[in-house]
Parts: structure tokens; C-alpha cells; sequence
């Protein structure tokens, strides 16, 4: 059997929140478990995390997520099921007082 070298699409979701609103650090306060729920919705893990004072990026089973104060960025290929992590994660920023502005997502 010949393996292809596809992975599947990739797929993109920008999240940008209220820059006026929120507490201070915004998004970057969700703790671990909660990203760690949000990504199993999208099948996929979290394998690394490394931060600066900008934002916190993790390397993902199945690409990247970068956490910035007012935005998420989430890259991912393969099977994931990118959209299925969404309600999860708006769910947990109104939680912490953030508010939707902008939302795309691309394939």
C-alpha cells in the first residue's frame, strides 16, 4: 500500500474578543483543563505550551493554538473537527467577561 503524505485540510479559526472588555489577560486566563476540554471537542491535544508577554502558543496534535489577551487562534489539519470547539469556547470567555467582535473561520 502506498501511505499518502495527505493530512487532510487545514483549517483555521480566528476568535477576536472586545478589546474594552474582559479582565486583565483576557482569553490567557482560561487555565489548562478548559483548553484541554475545548480542544477534545475539536479531536486534538495539547503536546507543549510555551508563552511570552504577547501570548501563550501550544504545539497541538494537529497543528497550533495561540492565545493572545483579546484573540484565539486556532491552525489545525487532519481530522479535527475544528467548528465542534466553538460554542465550548465562547461559552468559557462570556464566563470570564469577554465578548465576541469578530469570528472567521476558513478551510
Amino acid at each position: 500500500a502506498v501511505e499518502s503524505g495527505f493530512e487532510g485540510p487545514e483549517k483555521i479559526l480566528e476568535v477576536d474578543f472586545n478589546r474594552k472588555l474582559g479582565p486583565s489577560g483576557g482569553m490567557r486566563n482560561l487555565p489548562r483543563p478548559q483548553w484541554d476540554e475545548i480542544l477534545d471537542l475539536a479531536r486534538c491535544q495539547i503536546l507543549s505550551k510555551t508563552s511570552n508577554t504577547e501570548f501563550d502558543a501550544y504545539v497541538l496534535s494537529e497543528s497550533s493554538l495561540f492565545v493572545y489577551e483579546h484573540k484565539v487562534f486556532i491552525k489545525t489539519c487532519g481530522t479535527t473537527t475544528l467548528l465542534r470547539c466553538l460554542p465550548l469556547l465562547l461559552e468559557n470567555a462570556t464566563r470570564i467577561g469577554m465578548e465576541l467582535e469578530w469570528l472567521c473561520y476558513s478551510r
